[in-house]
């Protein structure tokens, strides 16, 4: 993901733009043939209680940096910063709040998160944002295609 950018836009908003702005033409992508080469190489994709089909589209209401993968329970942790009510985290932030990120009584729930985030693989952050954009939640950024970057990466080794 470029440096203070995002790899594809909210499928509600208005325009096809680029992250600067200008006009975009976005990609013609087979969403039901992307969802299922996702699935194939990233069975944990398919997991409706966690990851990225359990939360909304986006990156993590904590950092900002990473795609939205937990949605912990309970008000947001002491420290965790300004966050929504549905507020959702990502690999990383999970991690550094541990089981205080969700609320008493749902340790075990949390330590199975955490768990399960541990396992997932280093591709995991772009395999979810692909599947955002295969399951129509959001479009991506075309010019993330065309660069060398993993998004782009991926999501041609996906269509090999």
């Amino acid at each position: 993901m470029p440096p203070g950018g995002r790899c594809y836009v909210l499928a509600a908003s208005r325009a096809n733009v680029t992250l600067d702005g200008s006009p975009a033409a976005m990609p013609d992508i087979d969403k039901a043939g992307l969802r299922a080469a996702l699935i194939r190489r990233h069975v944990w994709l398919d997991e409706p209680d966690i990851g990225p089909r359990a939360v909304a589209a986006g990156e993590c209401d904590r950092c900002g940096a990473e795609p939205r993968l937990v949605a912990p329970c309970g008000p947001p942790p002491a420290g965790a910063g300004r966050l929504s009510a549905d507020w959702a985290l990502g690999r990383g932030c999970a991690a550094e709040l541990g089981v205080d990120a969700w609320c008493a009584g749902h340790e075990a729930e949390a330590e199975r998160a955490l768990a399960w985030l541990a396992r997932l693989p280093p591709e995991a952050d772009n395999a979810a944002r692909l599947w955002w954009v295969a399951t129509g939640e959001v479009r991506l950024d075309p010019d993330m295609l065309e660069d060398g970057g993993p998004v782009g990466a991926l999501y041609r080794a996906l269509r090999a």
